[in-house]
């Protein structure tokens, strides 16, 4: 049993992966559905994929296992949340004191 467990008390809609089609033109595709999670608003300085500070707006912890698969979350993907959407700008694999990853933190805009 996850540390997160008892702490996950909201839900994520739907996160999708982003793919730009030959226009540019982003096409998301559904990855996961009603995810719980602990969400936090909260205003935190976090390294992009480039390694440039930028400012996140939400803090999101997930546990390692979605729907039972091992959860995958990349940079750019898109949470549906509350009805706005945010992307994924960074995140944590938050590791156990038996070497497995446990959870994941995210960082979104």
């Amino acid at each position: 049993m996850s540390i997160l467990s008892g702490m996950k008390n909201q839900e994520i809609t739907t996160i999708y992966s982003v793919a730009l089609d030959v226009y540019g033109r982003k096409t998301k595709t559904t990855v996961y559905s009603n995810v719980p999670c602990r969400w936090q608003e909260k205003f935190v300085t976090v390294l992009d994929k480039d390694g440039k500070e930028t400012v996140a707006k939400v803090q999101v912890w997930i546990e390692d296992e979605i729907s039972d698969t091992t959860a995958v979350i990349n940079v750019g993907y898109i949470f549906l949340y509350d009805s706005t959407e945010y992307e994924v700008i960074s995140y944590i694999n938050e590791i156990n004191l038996a070497g497995e990853r446990e959870y994941i933190k995210v960082f979104l805009r």
